[in-house]
């Protein structure tokens, strides 16, 4: 009984044994085929490559920032330089006309001077006008007076040797009458009639005496209204021609104001171009510094950013291939 269970595992040992053996032949017998070996150095190559693909556009990105940053400084740097032109040209402008307007005002001043000056003389041409006028005036009428009284008295003079030679005349005639009347005996009816002749001689003598008055009258009116008229004539042309004299003072005096205004002005628009361009210039002067420094920022702005536009374009071609 004991030798069975040792046959039973001799005969499983061999049997385990036989099936490795013939495992073993089996696998000597199968051709496999070589296990290809890893190219390390490619890999690395390659990796290498690709980090620097990844580094270059890496940069080029930086790059492109960088490029946008400068062009939106140079912008804003010529921005600032055509606000700060824009500036000094108005600032320019300003002061131009801040200088003309005083002198303007100058000019206007002296112009209402010259006006003033020009107007207070002519009042004193009028009152002298005036003056000369009433003093002519007075001097006609002293003369016209004057000769006024002596037609007065020359006219008068007449009627009273008219009345001289008519009271003559009547007297003889009334003496004569008064006789007839008083010493002759006369009839009532040739009495009356006398008395008649009498008082028709005195009405003669009166009516002729009245009648010579005015036509002495109205000779001496017409004489005098002669006189006067003549005066008025002499007047009217000394007026006129004091007038005409006067008008000439003015006219000349209104050439010289206007001699003096032209003068004057050409004075001073010759100081006030001085002026101004003495002003452009210290204006001028005082930017140019600043303007010289925002022009060379612009400058190195410029050169840096087309440095960094071709410096990108030359990376976007590495990129690309």
């Amino acid at each position: 009984m004991k030798i069975f269970p040792r046959f039973l595992l001799t005969v499983l040992l061999m049997a385990i044994f036989g099936t490795l053996g013939y495992l073993y032949i089996n696998s000597q017998s199968v051709v496999v085929p070589d296990t290809p070996a890893i190219d390390m150095e490619n890999i690395e190559e390659n990796s290498s490559i690709r980090e620097k693909d990844e580094s270059l556009r890496q940069y080029l990105k930086q790059k492109k920032i960088e490029l946008e940053y400068q062009g939106r400084l140079l912008k804003e740097k010529r921005d600032l330089l055509a606000k700060r032109r824009q500036e000094i040209e108005y600032h320019i402008l300003m002061e131009t006309e801040k200088i003309r307007t005083g002198y303007q005002e100058k000019l206007d001043s002296y112009q209402k001077e010259l006006e003033q000056q020009y107007q207070e003389f002519v009042k004193k041409k009028e009152q002298e006008f005036l003056e000369q006028v009433a003093v002519k005036k007075e001097l006609y009428a002293e003369k016209l007076q004057q000769q006024l009284e002596n037609l007065q008295e020359t006219y008068l003079a007449e009627l009273e040797e008219y009345k001289e030679d008519i009271v003559r005349a009547f007297y003889l005639a009334k003496l004569n009458y008064d006789l007839k009347l008083n010493l002759l005996d006369l009839p009532a009816e040739e009495k009356e009639k006398y008395l008649e002749e009498y008082s028709d001689l005195e009405a003669q003598y009166m009516a002729s005496l009245q009648e010579k008055e005015a036509a002495i009258l109205e000779e001496m009116e017409n004489r005098i209204m002669e006189l006067e008229d003549g005066y008025n004539l002499e007047l009217d042309e000394y007026k006129r021609r004091l007038e005409n004299t006067i008008k000439k003072e003015l006219e000349d005096e209104k050439v010289r104001n206007q001699q003096a205004l032209w003068n004057y002005l050409e004075e001073q628009q010759k100081k006030m171009e001085e002026e101004i361009e003495k002003k452009i210039e210290e204006i001028r002067v005082y930017s140019r510094q600043e303007l010289a420094t925002l022009e060379a920022l612009i400058q190195d702005i410029s050169r840096e950013y087309f440095s960094l536009e071709s410096e990108l374009s030359i990376l976007e071609k590495e990129v690309m291939y």
